[in-house]
């Protein structure tokens, strides 16, 4: 085992084994001149409106299709995969856009189309 001198003018720093270091800030990594921004917030996993979508208005079942997306984007969401969780929810977003504009337009064509025609022939007999 070697050994090596010390010069005379170095100070020799000599731990205490009982001290605990102190913890570094979380901050610590950044340089003086760059700043902390704000946390962006978590994306919107859309999960009521794919549930509303499933239940009442699931045309080609998109809404079924857009509860599951929704559900990967809240579970991503969990595990801090924010670009996962944003990837998810922006897919169940279109999808449940898709399934409420069909939905809606279907259920306004039976309106027209099946009902109104139907009542009106009751009401000539």
């Amino acid at each position: 085992m070697e050994r090596y001198a010390l010069k005379s003018d170095e100070p020799v720093i000599v731990a205490d084994p009982q001290e605990q270091p102190e913890p570094a800030p979380p901050y610590s990594a950044l340089s003086n001149r760059e700043e902390l921004l704000p946390a962006a917030p978590p994306p919107r996993d859309f999960v009521l409106w794919s549930l509303f979508n499933a239940i009442f208005l699931n045309p080609l079942c998109l809404g079924f299709l857009a509860l599951v997306f929704s559900v990967k984007a809240r579970d991503r969401k969990m595990l801090q995969d924010m670009n996962g969780a944003g990837h998810y929810a922006s897919t169940a977003k279109a999808l449940n856009i898709a399934s409420s504009i069909i939905g809606i337009i279907s259920t306004i064509f039976f309106f027209v189309f099946v009902l109104i025609p139907s009542y009106k022939s009751l009401m000539r007999l």
